[in-house]
C-alpha cells in the first residue's frame, strides 16, 4: 500500500534528525571519555531519553508503513489496530524521553552550578515536580482505554476516554516545565565573575531549551485544531512530538560537548586563520617585489624611481617573530617610504602583530633583516 504524503515527509525528518541526534550523543560520550569523567547521572538520564527515542522511532516507521496519515475509512482493520498500538507505545516512549531530558539537564545544573545551597534547593524541588509529572502521566497513558487493547481488540463493555481536554493540559504543563528548566540557571550564570561575552555565550547555550518550548506551542496549536479523523490527526502531531525530543537531546548534550570543541576544533580554526594571513602576506610581498628596495639594518637604502616618480626611495624590511619553543616563524613586513626631495625623512611604518591564538610571551626573539629565510630561523641563526 503506498505511503501517505504526511508519512513520507515525516520519514525524511526522522532520518535526518535521528542521525544528527545520534551523532550529538556519540560526541557527548566521547567528550566524557576524553576527559576521563566516566558516565555520571546526567549521562544516564540522557541515555534513557535516547533509548526511548529510538524505540519511538521504530514504532513510527512501523505505523507509517501501515497507512498512518490516510483517512481511517481507507485503512484495513489491521492497519487501524496498528495505529492504536502505536498511539499507546508512542505516548509512553515520549514520556520517558521528555522526562529523561529534563532530569538530565537538572542534574547537569547541579554538577555545574551546585555551589549555592539555595540553587541546589531549587533544583531538587524542580526535579521532584518533574518526577511527579512522570508518575502521574504514566498510569494515565496506560489507562486511556479499558482494557488497554480495546483500540485494536474491542470487547463488549470496554471503551476509551475522550482526550480532547486531556492532551492540551498535558502539553501546557510540559511547556511550563521546559520553560522553567531552560531559564533556571540564567541568574546564577549572570552572577559569575567572567567576561560579559562569555556570560552571554553560556546563557544562549542553556537558553536553547526555549526552542523546545516553541515546538511545544506549535504542537498545542495543532492538537487544539486537529482533524476529526484519527489517522490524519495522529500523523499531524507526529512531527512536533518527535522534534521536541530531538531538540531536547541536542540541547542537553551541548554543554558537555563544548570542551571537546575548544580542545580539538578551536586550535585548528586558529591555525587556518594564521595560515590564510601568511599566504596573503606572501602574495602581497611577491607582487610588490619588483618595486621595492630592500636593505639590511645598518645599510643604506637604494635610491631609484618608484611608480614613475623621481627622488623617491622605498625601503622595506622583514620582521620575524621566532618561537624557539615551538620552532615556528611568523613573518610580516614593516614598509617605509621616504621622500627624497625633502630634507626631513617621513616614515610610515606598520607594526607586525602575532596571529590570533598564539601567546606573545613564547616568542623570545625578534629579528629584522632583508627577507630572513624560514630555513635560517629553523636553524637558530640569530647573528643577522
Amino acid at each position: 500500500m503506498p505511503l501517505s504524503s504526511c508519512g513520507i515527509s515525516f520519514l525524511v525528518w526522522n532520518v535526518c534528525f535521528n542521525c544528527l541526534t545520534t551523532t550529538i550523543v556519540a560526541l557527548r560520550l566521547w567528550a566524557n571519555y576524553s576527559d576521563r569523567k566516566g558516565v555520571r547521572l546526567p549521562d544516564y538520564m540522557m541515555l534513557v531519553a535516547y533509548v526511548s527515542l529510538i524505540s519511538k522511532a521504530v514504532c513510527e516507521w512501523w505505523c507509517v508503513f501501515n497507512g498512518l496519515g490516510k483517512p481511517a475509512a481507507d485503512l484495513t482493520t489491521y492497519e487501524v489496530g496498528v495505529i492504536w498500538k502505536f498511539f499507546t507505545a508512542a505516548s509512553v516512549t515520549w514520556l520517558f524521553s521528555s522526562v529523561g531530558c529534563k532530569l538530565s539537564m537538572l542534574s547537569l545544573y547541579l554538577t555545574l552550578f551546585g555551589v549555592s545551597r539555595q540553587f541546589r534547593t531549587v533544583i531538587y524541588v524542580t526535579s521532584a515536580i518533574v518526577t511527579i509529572y512522570f508518575l502521574v502521566l504514566l498510569p494515565l497513558f496506560l489507562t486511556n482505554c479499558h482494557p488497554l487493547s480495546y483500540g485494536w481488540n474491542p470487547v463488549p463493555g470496554g471503551g476509551c476516554r475522550d482526550l480532547a481536554l486531556e492532551e492540551p493540559i498535558i502539553i501546557g504543563v510540559n511547556i511550563l516545565l521546559d520553560g522553567l528548566v531552560a531559564v533556571l540557571p540564567i541568574p546564577v550564570i549572570w552572577k559569575l565573575r567572567m567576561p560579559l561575552q562569555k556570560k552571554i555565550t553560556i546563557v544562549v547555550m542553556f537558553s536553547l531549551g526555549l526552542s523546545v518550548v516553541a515546538v511545544l506551542i506549535w504542537r498545542l496549536v495543532l492538537t487544539v485544531h486537529s482533524a476529526s479523523d484519527f489517522s490524519i490527526s495522529t500523523c499531524q502531531i507526529l512531527l512536533p512530538s518527535a522534534l521536541e525530543i530531538w531538540l531536547s537531546l541536542i540541547v542537553v548534550s551541548l554543554p558537555p560537548i563544548a570542551p571537546l570543541f575548544q580542545r580539538h576544533v578551536a586550535p585548528r580554526l586558529a591555525y587556518l586563520r594564521l595560515t590564510s594571513k601568511k599566504e596573503a602576506s606572501d602574495a602581497q610581498r611577491h607582487r610588490a617585489g619588483a618595486d621595492r628596495a630592500e636593505y639590511t639594518i645598518g645599510g643604506s637604502p637604494q635610491k631609484g624611481n618608484v611608480s614613475g616618480q623621481q627622488g623617491v626611495d622605498q625601503s622595506a624590511s622583514t620582521t620575524e617573530l621566532v618561537d624557539r619553543s615551538q620552532d615556528q616563524v611568523y613573518t610580516g613586513k614593516i614598509e617605509a617610504v621616504r621622500q627624497g626631495t625633502s630634507m626631513e625623512d617621513e616614515w610610515d611604518a606598520r607594526e607586525l602583530t602575532p596571529g590570533r591564538g598564539y601567546s606573545v610571551g613564547s616568542m623570545i626573539e625578534i629579528r629584522t633583516d632583508v627577507l630572513v629565510q624560514r630555513e635560517e630561523a629553523r636553524q637558530g641563526l640569530s647573528e643577522v
